[in-house]
């Protein structure tokens, strides 16, 4: 279709097959490296379902005055899990520049009317959690 224009990022397989990675404008810079937001999250995601966990979650880019954007993982739990240290199962399967630089608990995500992540009203929530820690 002439003049159709997307955001979606693909990988071509063959001729007639693509793998769908995500949008650019879920690529993020954290040190000098792109980071696929969505992409990274499903890797997250499958992960945590190995280890049996049903945790839903986001995966952020917070500002960070080093990197540009760190990549902090926002989990939605009341409470946090003592006894499942998430961060050492996430650092031997993801690769080096994917591992969320800092996990964080919310009692709920904020999700668009159409059921998908807001990942600007999370980041918001974030940015209130941090300043509200100071």
């Amino acid at each position: 279709i002439n003049g159709l224009k997307t955001n979606d990022i693909a990988e071509l397989v063959d001729e007639k097959t693509f793998r769908w990675k995500g949008r650019y404008d879920m690529v993020v810079n954290s040190g000098g490296v792109k980071i696929n937001l969505e992409e990274t999250e499903a890797m997250i995601r499958d992960i945590f379902d190995r280890a049996g966990l049903e945790l839903p979650l986001c995966l952020l880019a917070a500002p960070d005055p080093l990197l540009t954007h760190k990549l902090v993982l926002m989990v939605e739990q009341p409470e946090p899990l003592p006894d499942k240290d998430l961060l050492p199962r996430l650092l031997g399967q993801l690769p080096k520049f994917h591992v969320p630089k800092e996990i964080v608990w919310a009692p709920s995500l904020s999700m668009t009317s159409t059921g998908k992540i807001d990942r600007n009203k999370n980041l918001e929530l974030y940015l209130r959690i941090k300043n509200h820690e100071k």
